[in-house]
């Protein structure tokens, strides 16, 4: 039997309006409810999830993926806290992982959509980037977060703007 997938992502115009937290507490959610959870962390510029489930220094992250020390991208998924609650560590090591070239961002992009599990949460950075967008297209549904402040009101708007354009 198959298993039906989800994907979503998790993006925003500003940084610090609460994505990574929200990515973290959704997928915290579902795998308490027992489902099968990946998240990803595709904040390429400041990778920082595993902070939230107090992983101080990952056994594996993207960097292993990128240099080919993991032949998958479902190789460098490390286990959490929670049962059932699986995360990809973003990347730190590799001078340039911001800024992808667009072979590698595609790679990357069926990596992710690939990954074996119900839920897949992908944690991205904040602002407009094409980058950023294109992970934020992964998803059918997609997750704009922002904070009751103008900036962030303003971010989120140009953020979605940009997406629609893109």
């Amino acid at each position: 039997m198959t298993v039906q997938k989800t994907i979503w992502s998790v993006g925003g115009g500003k940084g610090g309006v609460g994505k990574s937290v929200t990515t973290t507490n959704l997928g915290a959610a579902l795998a308490m409810r027992g489902k099968e959870v990946i998240l990803v962390d595709a904040d390429l510029g400041g990778a920082n999830l595993h902070t939230y489930f107090g992983i101080k220094y990952p056994q594996k992250s993207l960097d292993d993926f990128i240099k080919g020390r993991c032949r998958t991208l479902e190789e460098t998924s490390v286990e959490t806290p929670v049962k059932g609650l699986r995360l990809i560590t973003g990347g730190g090591e590799f001078l340039g992982i911001a800024d992808p070239e667009y072979a590698q961002k595609q790679h990357f992009i069926e990596q992710i959509k690939g990954l074996d599990a119900e839920y897949i949460i992908v944690d991205l950075g904040a602002g407009s980037t094409n980058t950023v967008l294109d992970f934020f297209g992964i998803s059918a549904e997609g997750i704009v977060v922002l904070a009751p402040e103008p900036a962030a009101i303003q971010n989120a708007y140009m953020f979605v703007k940009s997406f629609v354009y893109r």
